[in-house]
C-alpha cells in the first residue's frame, strides 16, 4: 500500500462527515435564527468548516485523476457512477414519493431520473461527470508545465477567476466564472499531486481556525437579523477554499495504524452512496427533537442525530457499493 492511501481515505471520510454537517445546518433551523451570541458564532464557524466538504472531494478527484493515462479506461469510473446513481435513485425515488412528502407524477420522476436528479443531491453527480469529461485537458496542461512557479501561477489564476467574486459582498471582480469553481479545486488537487508539498501541521491548523472563526465572526457582526441579511460564503469562496486546501494538506500524507486504516477503507468505500442517499435521513431526523433546533442545542443535536445518521449511511453505502462492484464485475465477464 502506498503511504498516501490512508490519508486519501481519511479525507473521504472527513469530507463525508462535513457533508452531513453542512446538511445539518440546512435542516436544523439555523437559517431562521438571529445572528446573536457565542452559540451562533460557533455555528457559523462550524458551517464554514463544513462548507469545505465538496471542495475536498473535488480536490481528491484532481489528485487521483491527474496522473492517469488518458485512454478508454480513464473514463471507466463514469460507468461506476452511472450504475451507482441508477441504484441509488431506484431507492430514493420511492421513499421520497411515498414517505417523505414529495409525491410527483410519473412524468416528473422520469424527468428527474434522466436528468440525474433522482437522488436529492444529484447536482454533484452532474458536476462530477462534466469534470471527468473535461479533466484530460487540464491533465495535459499540468503535465507539460515543468516550471513550478508557472504551475502555481496557473493555479492562482484559476482560483481568482472562479472564486474572487464570491469572496466579498462587494463587486470587485467579474462573477461570470464563479460557477466553474470545481475546476479550481480540481487544479489544486492536481498541483498537490505533482508537487507533493510539505506544509507544517501547525500552519494548516492555524489557517483552518483563522478562516473558520474569521468568516463566522464576519457573518455574526454583519447583521443583527437572520442569515439572509448577513455576509456569508458558499462552496467556491476563497476563504472556504483556504479551509479545504489546509485540511487536504494536513491529512493527505497521514499514515494510520493497520486497524484504523481498515476502518477508514470501510468507511471510504461507502462514502459515495452515503452522500447520494443522505437526504433520506436529513429530511426527517432533525424533526424528532424540535427543542434542539436552537443554537444552544446544536452540539447535542449533532452528536445525537447527525453522527448516528452518518454512521448508518456509511454502513448502508458500503453494502450498496459492494453490490455495484459485483454488478460491474459481471458486466466485465460478459464482455470477455
Amino acid at each position: 500500500m502506498e503511504k498516501r492511501e490512508d490519508g486519501i481515505n481519511l479525507i473521504r471520510v472527513i469530507g463525508l462527515l462535513f457533508v452531513f454537517g453542512f446538511h445539518f445546518y440546512l435542516y436544523n433551523g439555523y437559517y431562521h435564527q438571529k445572528q446573536i451570541g457565542a452559540a451562533m458564532l460557533f455555528a457559523n464557524a462550524s458551517r464554514g468548516l463544513f462548507l469545505s466538504c465538496n471542495g475536498l472531494y473535488m480536490m481528491l478527484t484532481g489528485y487521483l485523476k491527474s496522473g492517469k493515462t488518458i485512454n478508454r479506461h480513464y473514463y471507466k469510473c463514469l460507468l461506476s457512477v452511472v450504475v451507482s446513481y441508477v441504484l441509488a435513485a431506484s431507492i430514493s425515488i420511492p421513499i421520497r414519493h411515498f414517505f417523505l412528502g414529495d409525491p410527483q407524477p410519473f412524468s416528473i420522476w422520469k424527468e428527474r431520473f434522466l436528468s440525474f436528479s433522482g437522488v436529492y443531491y444529484g447536482w454533484y453527480i452532474r458536476m462530477y461527470i462534466g469534470l471527468i469529461l473535461i479533466s484530460p485537458l487540464i491533465n495535459i496542461a499540468i503535465k507539460n508545465i515543468t516550471d513550478k512557479m508557472h504551475l502555481l501561477w496557473i493555479m492562482v489564476t484559476c482560483i481568482v477567476a472562479t472564486s474572487l467574486a464570491s469572496s466579498t459582498p462587494y463587486t470587485i471582480f467579474p462573477a461570470y466564472w464563479e460557477i466553474a469553481y470545481p475546476l479550481s479545486y480540481y487544479v489544486i488537487g492536481a498541483v498537490i499531486k505533482k508537487l507533493h508539498p510539505h506544509i507544517k501541521k501547525e500552519i494548516c491548523v492555524a489557517v483552518i481556525l483563522i478562516m473558520t472563526f474569521g468568516t463566522g465572526s464576519v457573518t455574526l457582526l454583519s447583521t443583527d437579523g437572520k442569515l439572509e441579511d448577513a455576509v456569508k460564503w458558499e462552496f467556491g469562496a476563497i476563504w472556504i477554499m483556504l479551509i479545504g486546501v489546509s485540511i487536504f494538506l494536513l491529512l493527505y500524507r497521514v499514515q494510520l495504524s493497520k486497524r484504523v486504516s481498515c476502518l477508514m477503507r470501510f468507511a471510504a468505500r461507502g462514502s459515495f452512496f452515503a452522500y447520494m442517499l443522505s437526504n433520506l435521513m436529513d429530511a426527517w431526523i432533525y424533526r424528532l427533537v424540535p427543542k434542539w433546533q436552537n443554537p444552544n442545542y446544536y452540539g447535542l443535536a449533532f452528536l445525537c442525530l447527525t453522527i448516528p445518521s452518518y454512521i448508518l449511511m456509511i454502513i448502508v453505502g458500503n453494502g450498496m457499493q459492494r453490490l455495484v462492484d459485483w454488478t460491474l464485475r459481471n458486466i466485465s465477464r460478459k464482455r470477455l
